[in-house]
């Protein structure tokens, strides 16, 4: 009886040891995963969109789907939406903490665009990254033509480009 306790109590032990080890090993090879992806995704994805300019009219966004709120104030979460539908631009007009977006697959440059006014206006999660501006945040005037005072910065997604 005395070895068949000891017998049981091993492999009891034995079990509860590679239980333990598979559990720590999953949460450490997730941790890993997870810390080494992030930096490098993030940096990357800053990097893949250009600069395009700054348009006062949202009729030079051709074939545009909108997407507003934090979108609109956000380069990463506007960068984001459009290579999420596969589109090749994606314009952003801030507001305080929103503001509008729009991606888009053509743009109309014949459209007025612009310097200063509230281009310049940075973005909340990139402050090198200009996001344009909506209505009061405008330093500008009302572009002729145009129900609303905004100031587009219009991206070009890196993988898009031709």
């Amino acid at each position: 009886m005395k070895f068949s306790f000891l017998f049981f109590f091993f492999f009891s032990y034995l079990n509860f040891l590679l239980r333990c080890r598979s559990t720590f090993d999953a949460a450490k090879k997730k941790k890993k995963t997870a810390k080494a992806a992030s930096p490098v995704e993030e940096e990357r994805s800053v990097d893949d969109a250009r600069y395009v300019g700054c348009f006062g009219s949202e009729g030079a966004f051709i074939d545009k789907t909108y997407m507003g709120g934090s979108t609109g104030a956000n380069f990463g979460l506007a960068l984001h939406h459009a290579k999420s539908i596969k589109k090749r631009y994606f314009a952003i007009a801030r507001g305080a903490g929103d503001g509008h977006s729009f991606a888009f697959n053509s743009l109309d440059t014949s459209k007025q665009t612009f310097n200063g006014g509230g281009c310049e206006r940075p973005c909340t999660d990139l402050e090198d990254k200009v996001c344009g501006c909506t209505d009061t945040a405008c330093t500008g005037p009302t572009p002729r033509g145009e129900e609303h005072n905004r100031r587009w910065a219009v991206y070009e997604i890196a993988s898009s480009r031709k």
